[in-house]
């Protein structure tokens, strides 16, 4: 049984998802299966996977396939539930991993049994440069759980983290009616058990290529959905607070997008 699983939920990604698989493969830890979850593509990512199977040196890549699409939170649930792995990381099918993340975080769960997940930094890359998300020292996962409910700012990448399996007992899995904010949610639940580590070094590659239109559209879904979020975890003086902060702040996002 391999120790780790990654699992990558893909859709209509074909000219991403080689690289993405590639970064996969070139890992220093190799102790993994890799789980493709096409959901309902129309493309040839299929033929990709297939191929990059056929030639794979480790043999440990499994491919899974909805018949129309259901949506990420729901093929990453799937990937999950048929994964292998005592460990489980997940991966966009735009983004790479750099050669040491899955070892670095493994070697943090293994010397700390206790712990449910683990996260890292990301550095993340867009048409005005990158930056690499660094959380404070000494911080609490439960203020950093709410920085993140906030919206005011990225405390964590949550593609970062590497989850044991049975983690997602104790939290639940990914919401299937989000679409935006889905690693928000999850990672707001996981974060307030208390049991996360952190490894201080860049664990994850993302990239966001989408265009202005798109990038309008995903923030009017993100700020629609951290209100449905918000009514699921706080109540009375609180939940209206959260909604002025979200509100806010998504809209200087919003007028930042405009004057780039």
């Amino acid at each position: 049984m391999p120790k780790v699983s990654v699992i990558i939920p893909t859709y209509n990604s074909h000219r991403t998802l080689q690289e993405s698989i590639k970064s996969v493969l070139a890992q220093d830890f190799q102790d993994l299966e890799l789980i493709v979850v096409n959901d309902g593509s129309k493309d040839s990512t299929e033929s990709v996977v297939r191929e990059i199977q056929s030639k794979s040196p480790i043999g440990n890549i499994v491919y899974l396939s909805f018949g129309k699409n259901q949506g990420e939170a729901s093929a990453s649930n799937y990937g999950i539930q048929n994964a292998n792995g005592e460990l489980i990381a997940l991966l966009d099918h735009d983004d790479t991993l750099p050669t040491n993340s899955l070892g670095d975080r493994v070697r943090f769960l293994d010397q700390n049994p206790k712990v449910l997940a683990v996260y890292g930094n990301a550095d993340l890359f867009n048409e005005r440069g990158f930056y690499t998300t660094k959380v404070p020292p000494n911080l609490p996962n439960e203020e950093i759980a709410m920085e993140l409910f906030r919206g005011k700012s990225v405390p964590v990448w949550i593609k970062t983290v590497m989850y044991r399996k049975s983690a997602f007992e104790e939290i639940g899995y990914f919401d299937p009616k989000l679409k935006r904010a889905l690693d928000l949610d999850i990672g707001y639940r996981l974060l307030m058990t208390g049991h996360v580590g952190y490894v201080n070094c860049n664990v994850y590659n993302h990239k966001n290529s989408h265009n202005l239109k798109k990038r309008i559209k995903h923030r009017v879904m993100a700020t629609y959905e951290l209100f449905l979020i918000a009514n699921k975890y706080a109540r009375g003086t609180e939940r209206l607070c959260l909604y002025r902060d979200n509100l806010l702040i998504q809209s200087r996002k919003m007028v930042r997008e405009f004057t780039f």
